[in-house]
């Protein structure tokens, strides 16, 4: 469910008759996935790349490794390092998060994005690129 587009709403019915071959997720889908609001995506939009990768990264590494807990996250923070250093910000997945000295604005900017799905990070992160 982290990474599916949408979720099959026949399924969760009963009802979809395209089985395997259904373009949508037919896993269990907790709640509605959480989007930001307008004036979170503006705050997005007027942040540099290295920005908006050293918050994102944190919060993509903790979704990551607690997805790829069983295994280890060992391949998954290679492939976020590299994310690190296409977003000039190489520093990022070692930063204290959350960031120190927040304001209030901020807490809640952080909050929503931390309600995001992980493919709604990685979208966000490739419109930043």
């Amino acid at each position: 469910p982290e990474l599916c587009t949408r979720p099959c709403l026949f399924f969760a019915q009963g009802e979809c008759v395209n089985g395997s071959s259904c373009e949508f997720c037919h896993l269990e889908h907790p709640r509605r996935p959480a989007h930001l609001d307008k004036r979170h995506r503006l705050m997005l939009c007027k942040m540099t790349l290295p920005q908006v990768g050293s918050l994102l990264l944190p919060i993509i590494k903790a979704k990551v490794c607690a997805l790829d807990a069983d295994r280890g996250c060992a391949d998954s923070m290679a492939y976020l390092r590299v994310l690190g250093e296409l977003c000039s910000c190489p520093a990022a997945l070692d930063a204290e998060w959350p960031p120190p000295r927040q304001t209030s604005s901020e807490r809640l900017f952080v909050v929503a994005l931390q309600a995001l799905s992980l493919r709604l990070l990685l979208t966000s992160l490739q419109r930043a690129l």
